[in-house]
């Protein structure tokens, strides 16, 4: 009796036992689905980790380049300046490079073309083409030289006329990878708290989000700003189809839109 009496407290201590892996499942060797879901948690949590140690390698990376590219920055700066007081001479005296060298010098200084970050990349060219004083005229030729992958597919499609304008180019570069103000429109919207996530990278993301929208729609004033959002509101509460059509116009300004969207519907 006693011996049965000490067995039967064993089984209960180890069915109540927190640190079993093997919980009462009615079948040898199976999780129960508590354990079930503390595994696929411990998971989501090294997969969360890691792709949060893999952003923090690609901003290192990122500063990393930028620091190299603004170092390039400062020395053609300081070159420039250098040839002006020659009045235009080389270090060897002669006169300054011809046309073609001069292109080659702008396509050595240009950062390289990362897909990955196309808007950010965009931004950094025009920073440095700016400081440097490029012909504006150029900047579309720099860029055929540097463009890759679906960018360079993009430049491709265009006709020659299209292919001198820098901002068309931009336009058709950022379309081919969806990078449009709708695109950003719905990351922003759409944003969610994930497993895993932190509130200060969910914060950090929307921060992101926004200001890509915000840049893609060129609002740079605040009566810029009240017509994206009025825009936005005026889409959201046109009937379905009528959403659809006037996404896919984009009209310049609220105004407009109600106009063509009227229209649209008495024809």
């Amino acid at each position: 009796m006693e011996e049965s009496h000490v067995k039967g407290r064993e089984e209960r201590e180890v069915r109540q036992s927190p640190d079993r892996e093997i919980l009462n499942t009615g079948f040898p060797g199976v999780l129960s689905s508590e354990a079930l879901l503390q595994v696929e948690l411990k998971k989501l949590e090294i997969e969360s980790r890691r792709m949060e140690l893999e952003a923090a390698e690609r901003q290192r990376e990122w500063e990393i380049k930028e620091r190299l590219e603004n170092k390039k920055i400062e020395s053609a700066l300081e070159q420039s300046r250098l040839m002006q007081a020659r009045g235009g001479r080389t270090d060897d005296g002669s006169v300054e490079v011809t046309s073609w060298a001069q292109l080659n010098q702008l396509v050595n200084l240009t950062p390289m073309f990362d897909e990955s970050r196309v808007t950010e990349w965009f931004l950094r060219f025009e920073k440095k083409a700016t400081l440097l004083d490029w012909p504006a005229e150029k900047w579309s030729v720099v860029l055929s030289h540097v463009l890759k992958g679906k960018a360079l597919e993009a430049y491709d499609r265009l006709s020659v006329e299209e292919a001198r304008d820098y901002e068309t180019i931009k336009s058709h570069v950022l379309r081919a990878y969806e990078l449009r103000p709708e695109a950003y429109r719905r990351a922003f919207r759409g944003a969610r708290k994930r497993p895993g996530d932190t509130y200060t990278s969910l914060a950090w993301y929307l921060t992101d989000s926004l200001e890509k929208w915000l840049r893609s729609e060129q609002v740079n004033t605040l009566d810029r700003l009240k017509e994206v959002v009025l825009m936005e509101q005026f889409i959201e509460s046109a009937d379905k189809d009528m959403n659809v059509w006037l996404r896919e116009k984009r009209f310049p300004a609220i105004g407009d839109a109600a106009v063509g969207a009227d229209d649209s519907v008495s024809t």
